[in-house]
């Protein structure tokens, strides 16, 4: 019954897809009183564009996203510039909560995540991001890492299957919080294999990383460009990712549900869009979902982040971006199923 409901809702988010009508690229409050010829006028910023990244800094949001305003930058007019402000705390929420409030003029814009659609799924905040913001460029869309330590006894997926099927919490995970991604791919594993993992939190991915290399626990779903330095080292291995098909950046890597009927609707992500405050004005909006996105169409781009264990993968307009979002949140609620938010 789970599944054939997730399956009518996938279908219905195609259906508003391909009906979506005319130009829906922004909200329908950006409107101004201004001669419609003005307002398609182009814009061009005259002073730096703030950029909040709801994390601290060093982490797969901050890095991928200073990588791209790099290179986005460098077609900005003389003298403006990108300026990255990190302003971490309630996974992501009150860097989401300051820019959805700020001057709605192009001038300050989020990197937001996964986490704010699935904080409110968990009923956690009742900020939709539709709503409260328009997206401008997804810079980012790869399924979690599964990661051991390189000489653990779990060395493939079905050796994870079978030690977290053999008693209640045989199975330690390191995440980042239930309100993540991590956590999602962890609630999801659980309700696939009807068993009890023992989720063990840290502060950052870098801690749920050492605590593997330790053997504190078992292993960690998390960014892959977290482990990329141990990986590289040969302390750690990546044995499949939470989707149900390969990431393009590990081809090489299996993914759950292709390997097991049972998780074959799997499809957990960690995606970030950077994006304005509704309300910001058709001509901005282009302006900055042109730029940005040429950015990140870029082979200079993909070149920064290769490292990184990501491939870009930009969707070309705003509709695309929002329906994007109320799917991923619609998957979100389903995942969870009780424990979701009314």
């Amino acid at each position: 019954m789970k599944r054939k409901l997730f399956a009518l809702m996938l279908a219905l988010a195609m259906i508003f897809t391909m009906s979506a009508c005319g130009d829906s690229s922004t909200s329908s409050d950006t409107s101004t009183d201004t001669d419609s010829s003005e307002e398609t006028a182009a814009w061009t910023p005259t002073e730096n564009i703030t950029v909040v990244v709801p994390y601290g800094a060093g982490g797969t949001t901050d890095l991928s996203t200073r990588a791209l305003l790099d290179i986005a930058g460098k077609s900005l007019p003389s003298g403006v510039n990108f300026v990255v402000e990190n302003v971490a705390g309630s996974g992501g929420m009150v860097g989401c909560e300051q820019v959805a409030t700020a001057k709605a003029d192009g001038y300050t814009l989020v990197a937001m995540s996964c986490d704010l659609p699935l904080n409110r799924a968990l009923g956690v905040t009742d900020m939709g991001a539709e709503e409260a913001f328009i997206p401008l460029c997804r810079t980012q869309n790869e399924p979690y890492a599964i990661i051991v330590r390189s000489d653990s006894e779990i060395q493939s997926l079905e050796d994870m299957v079978e030690v977290a099927q053999s008693g209640p919490e045989a199975l330690s995970i390191g995440i980042t919080g239930i309100g993540t991604g991590n956590g999602l791919a962890c609630l999801t594993f659980q309700d696939y294999f009807d068993c009890t993992l023992k989720l063990v939190p840290f502060d950052s991915a870098a801690d749920a990383m050492v605590a593997v290399v330790n053997g504190q626990v078992d292993m960690t779903i998390n960014s892959a460009v977290s482990a990329a330095g141990q990986v590289e080292a040969g302390e750690l291995k990546i044995i499949g990712v939470t989707a149900n098909e390969k990431s393009p950046t590990m081809p090489e890597v299996p993914a759950l549900g292709e390997v097991f009927d049972e998780a074959a609707e799997m499809a957990v992500y960690s995606w970030i869009t950077i994006a304005a405050p509704a309300g910001t004005p058709d001509e901005v909006v282009t302006y900055l979902n042109e730029l940005l996105n040429t950015a990140c169409k870029s082979d200079e781009y993909a070149a920064a982040v290769e490292g990184f264990y990501m491939t870009p993968q930009p969707l070309d307009t705003i509709d695309e971006m929002i329906d994007y979002w109320k799917t991923q949140y619609e998957y979100y609620v389903y995942a969870l199923g009780d424990q979701a938010a009314g």
